[in-house]
């Protein structure tokens, strides 16, 4: 039914992406069908017997959601959702159009963070291009930070998934029991995932090396015209370190000539917001048990 519906434009559109993130242990699939004369759409969740609630299918870490159906099976797919589901970061080409189709159920979508890119082709397929999005000031800072890294004796390499440890290390020496990577299934989801992108020929691994010692490295895929930045860690100790594994990542997404850069969602004030991206509203749907439309 997932590649029957998918239109597979998004890597998180991919069966192999969300599947990633299953547990059969946590999790229980919960497809919405939409059925006439024949299979009209479909609204793939879970239900997540950590959280109690029920999610779109792949949980938190996919983003870039949208409907697999016509517009105008909105409101009866919204009556055969479960109350207790949660879905989030749903983009704003469905999110919008659904809420002013149907206003009366406006009070279940609300506005979340932002999907930050990088329109590649807007401008000319060039890094110099977007300097220039940049203020005088911030330019002439960012060539400066940058300039201190590169006269640094390093290496940068291009590789597959083998460096992972690596990733796990610098974001649990960072965040502590707060990153995501201090979870173990999480951490084995995510493994998972980039062997599956490495499978794919889609994966896109950075490493910066000091005396072959890996000091920073930062994960990316690229799928069908879009390159997308996912996971990085690094030497906090290495000032600039980086932004400048995010320039590495820009120049090979413009060197495979990429038509955009995803760089994922964030809040508002992000480090993503401080580099001049676009931006994309993303919103949630909440359907608790107390709410009635």
């Amino acid at each position: 039914m997932w590649n029957k519906f998918s239109p597979n434009r998004v890597i998180w559109d991919l069966w192999d992406i969300s599947f990633s993130f299953f547990d059969e242990n946590v999790h229980k699939p919960y497809f919405i069908l939409i059925k006439n004369e024949k299979e009209e759409g479909i609204l793939p969740l879970w239900w997540d017997n950590e959280s109690k609630e029920y999610r779109y299918f792949g949980g938190g870490f996919t983003e870039n959601r949208s409907f697999w159906f016509d517009l105008k099976y909105f409101s009866v797919i919204f009556e055969a959702i479960p109350e207790g589901t949660k879905i989030y970061d749903i983009n704003e080409k469905s999110a919008e159009p659904s809420i002013i189709a149907y206003p009366h159920l406006g009070n279940f979508v609300e506005k979340d963070d932002f999907r930050y890119f990088l329109n590649i082709e807007k401008l000319n397929s060039s890094f110099d291009e977007y300097l220039k999005t940049l203020s005088n000031t911030h330019r002439k800072k960012f060539r400066q930070d940058i300039k201190k890294i590169e006269n640094i004796k390093h290496s940068i390499e291009w590789c597959g998934n083998e460096c992972f440890d690596d990733l796990v290390r610098f974001n649990v020496k960072r965040f502590g029991d707060q990153s995501d990577l201090s979870d173990r299934f999480f951490t084995e989801s995510l493994n998972k995932l980039f062997s599956y992108l490495e499978k794919e020929k889609m994966l896109q691994v950075s490493v910066f090396k000091i005396n072959e010692e890996v000091e920073g490295i930062q994960y990316a895929a690229f799928y069908e015209g879009i390159y997308y930045v996912i996971q990085g860690g690094y030497n906090l100790d290495i000032k600039n370190l980086g932004k400048f594994l995010i320039t590495e990542q820009i120049k090979r997404a413009i060197s495979l000539n990429a038509k955009e850069i995803d760089f994922m969602c964030g809040e508002k004030d992000s480090w993503k917001a401080l580099w001049n991206f676009e931006t994309e509203q993303y919103y949630n749907l909440k359907k608790q048990p107390s709410m009635k439309n």
